[in-house]
């Protein structure tokens, strides 16, 4: 079967926990088609071995440095995202009607489905917060996901029913046909290894620009300050900076070599990110990037739970952290389970 696998390329989360499912996907002899821009393509570059790769821009979305531009950015930015989404979609099917794909596969890409094949979206924002949680925004977007989800077949869901680890980001959702919603489980590159925790801090440096870079001098500077074992990745992957304890990018094993290493990990608060320490462990010190409601909700709602620790950027030091009280993820749960509910449903519905 020929398979389109779409992905968003804000930051890398998106790309690196699809690859688990993609390598399933062709290791069960399907020929599957890449689609991605920016940094996810140069990832898949580096990820991935003999699988075809088209460059296919996605809507640009730009995030405020504010919480009070946020929402006026929003709804200037409406029309112009819509747009963008019609026009992705109108690319795709001319992509589709020379590829003539049997499945289409999507995570937070919008406008990547078609009528005629069966289309499946990858997502957990079917609630998108917004910085004051104006509930009414939020029932908007909840109205908008439920329209663009008439579209799909299905929208896989990578957390849990029950216990979740999105909390109101996929729970308690209005205006959507709950027979296409399915919580399929967490998905991740990574897993527990019994390793020594030689690395005393782990800063992993990621999210669309300029926060990313923002970030990056933070901590670097920051860590100058820093007397204990620790270690940086970029997440740079068109870099090959190789200096000591910074690196641009890390391969999947090293990764997870680093991440089961460390003894606390700080890095931005993204879901693929809470996903990764969850199957492989760590006590992680969230830093939600800025004006990123998303990225807020899930910093304070893990916080609450005691899973982590949450601090805002512009007050973020590392001696002001009260790492006892970061009860961390446990990690060990098996990415198996998460893939064979995905196959059954792709393939059964």
């Amino acid at each position: 079967m020929k398979i389109a696998y779409a992905i968003c390329s804000i930051g890398l989360g998106h790309a690196s926990r699809s690859l688990p499912l993609i390598n399933k996907l062709v290791s069960e002899g399907h020929e599957v088609v890449i689609l991605a821009h920016g940094r996810s393509l140069d990832f898949f570059k580096r990820a991935t071995d003999g699988i075809r790769l088209i460059d296919l821009p996605d809507y640009p979305l730009e995030y405020s440095n504010s919480r009070s531009s946020f929402l006026p950015r929003i709804i200037l930015k409406s029309p112009a995202i819509m747009s963008s989404l019609f026009e992705e979609h109108e690319e795709f099917e001319k992509i589709n009607k020379r590829e003539n794909f049997s499945l289409i596969i999507s995570d937070n890409r919008y406008g990547i489905f078609s009528r005629n094949v069966p289309s499946f979206l990858i997502t957990h924002q079917l609630r998108i917060m917004n910085p004051y949680r104006i509930r009414f925004f939020e029932t908007l977007s909840m109205f908008y996901n439920g329209y663009v989800g008439k579209y799909f077949s299905g929208i896989l869901v990578p957390d849990f029913e029950n216990n979740s680890l999105t909390g109101e980001l996929s729970h308690g959702i209005r205006f959507m046909d709950k027979d296409k919603i399915y919580y399929v489980g967490p998905i991740s590159l990574y897993k527990k290894k019994d390793v020594p925790k030689d690395i005393d801090l782990l800063a992993l440096i990621s999210g669309p620009e300029p926060q990313r870079t923002i970030f990056e001098n933070i901590v670097l500077n920051e860590l100058k300050k820093f007397d204990r074992e620790y270690f940086v990745v970029l997440g740079k992957p068109e870099s090959k900076l190789e200096n000591g304890n910074i690196i641009s990018f890390a391969s999947t094993e090293k990764m997870n070599d680093l991440i089961n290493r460390s003894k606390y990990i700080l890095s931005r608060s993204g879901y693929s990110t809470v996903m990764d320490l969850f199957y492989a462990g760590g006590k992680p010190i969230f830093v939600p990037t800025p004006a990123q409601p998303e990225q807020e909700y899930l910093a304070e709602y893990l916080n609450l739970r005691g899973i982590s620790a949450n601090i805002r950027q512009e007050d973020f030091n590392l001696s002001s952290i009260d790492i006892d009280e970061i009860k961390g993820f446990e990690g060990g749960y098996s990415i198996e389970k998460t893939i064979k509910n995905i196959m059954n449903i792709i393939f059964n519905k």
